[in-house]
């Protein structure tokens, strides 16, 4: 089984909801401010920001974060 992380950020805060939680509340948050910034592969990015150095998980980070 994939697990699947939908990241949605407002107002300096983050919300990260798998798929079913995501399908059933996308739409609220959407019209509630949430901006969707990123759907993650959790193991796989798991695995490359664990394997990866400091600098590739600072971009890691940020590329999840971008706003």
């Amino acid at each position: 089984m994939t697990t699947t992380v939908f990241a949605y950020y407002k107002n300096g805060d983050y919300k990260c909801l798998e798929l079913t939680d995501s399908l059933k509340n996308h739409d609220r948050l959407i019209e509630n401010g949430w901006k969707h910034t990123a759907t993650i592969n959790a193991a796989i990015w798991l695995e490359r920001y664990l394997n990866a150095g400091e600098s590739e998980k600072l971009k890691m980070i940020e590329g999840v974060s971008k706003t």
